[in-house]
């Protein structure tokens, strides 16, 4: 029995640690493969206003989420970028399949965890699913506050991303290249602030499930428990 205790813990420590990773990726592939998120960005920060037809940030915009969404291990074959700029989003298409690739394992594995745990105790899995749900909400909540309360420091946290990630260091590009004119930092940082309230979202939705779950196991409980005392009465 406390093997079993052990084993259920250990695998609900990984569910709830693994639901803000995979929280915050569904929002960040929301906005990624999204073309109306680049219309609606390239918008927002004036980016029509920098080419003489509208089209050309759209049609770039375009050919970069099929380019991300390929298996092509090579550089985009985009005329508007430069062989640096083409060897930038080269980088930036190989820490996006790495992190699809951790995406798929997260969820895999809290699957696989959550099969194991219905075979370990199938009367209460109802219960468990509930307060997982609730605990992994709850843990999402609590970073996505920090990271709202971070974003006011965004600079350095845009900077720290791109020196870990792309240590190689050629990520930076003078004003007039047309990645800074597409893609400015206001661009990112909008970007960042819709991940974070799609994050808020899906956490508040975890929550409302989660007392749905354990208020239904707890009706259930209830009227096995009257049916018992009306059996011993």
């Amino acid at each position: 029995m406390r093997s079993n205790k052990a084993i259920s813990m250990f695998l609900a420590f990984l569910i709830i640690v693994s639901t803000p990773f995979i929280l915050y990726l569904n929002g960040l592939y929301l906005l990624l493969f999204n073309p109306v998120f680049y219309s609606w960005g390239f918008e927002r920060n004036q980016v029509y206003n920098r080419y003489s037809n509208r089209s050309i940030p759209d049609a770039t915009a375009k050919q970069l989420i099929e380019y991300f969404k390929s298996d092509k291990q090579d550089l985009p074959d985009i005329d508007l970028f430069d062989q640096k700029e083409k060897e930038h989003l080269l980088d930036v298409k190989f820490l996006i399949k790495q992190s699809l690739d951790n995406y798929f394992s997260f969820l895999l594995m809290s699957l696989f965890c959550f099969l194991l745990l219905y075979f370990l105790n199938k009367k209460k899995f109802v219960k468990k699913i509930g307060y997982l749900f609730l605990f992994g909400g709850l843990t999402t909540l609590f970073v996505t506050i920090v990271l709202i309360i971070s974003s006011i420091k965004f600079d350095w946290i845009f900077t720290r991303f791109h020196l870990v990630f792309f240590p190689q260091g050629n990520w930076m590009f003078p004003n007039d290249h047309n990645l800074i004119m597409l893609f400015p930092k206001s661009f990112f940082f909008e970007g960042f602030a819709v991940v974070l309230f799609i994050s808020l979202i899906q956490s508040f939705l975890l929550l409302l499930i989660s007392s749905l779950l354990i208020i239904k196991y707890q009706e259930k409980n209830n009227k096995i428990l009257l049916k018992k005392q009306k059996v011993f009465k």
